[in-house]
């Protein structure tokens, strides 16, 4: 998922690029949760697409859901299968807040609400 506009910043900092380093070498470029190495192949099994071969990519995840709280305990590396999964109520909501902004009739009736 795209960094938001706004958060972009908070990335480019050298900061975030240390702390993600340091993440990187704690987990020895593997995925914490699933142990994948970062970089190889992988034959993966799931019911929407059956057995199918995927690049492991890994990269640093806020576990809190709070960018720029770059404190070691709070970072994790993950591949992007983990990532997702840890950040999908996460997703669920914010993608549930945008399309209720594209339903015209929706933000109408919530304005109107006492």
């Amino acid at each position: 998922m795209p960094i938001r506009a706004e958060l972009l910043h908070l990335y480019r900092r050298p900061e975030w690029f240390a702390a993600r380093e340091a993440v990187r070498k704690r987990a020895g470029d593997r995925c914490e949760h699933c142990t994948l190495t970062n970089g190889t192949t992988a034959m993966l099994s799931s019911r929407r697409r059956g057995l199918h071969c995927v690049a492991i990519q890994c990269g640093c995840a806020h576990l809190n859901g709070v960018a720029g709280d770059d404190r070691d305990e709070n970072l994790a590396w993950l591949c992007r299968g983990c990532h997702l999964r840890h950040d999908r109520a996460f997703h669920r909501e914010t993608r549930s807040a945008r399309k209720d902004l594209a339903r015209p009739i929706l933000v109408a009736l919530t304005e109107a609400a006492p």
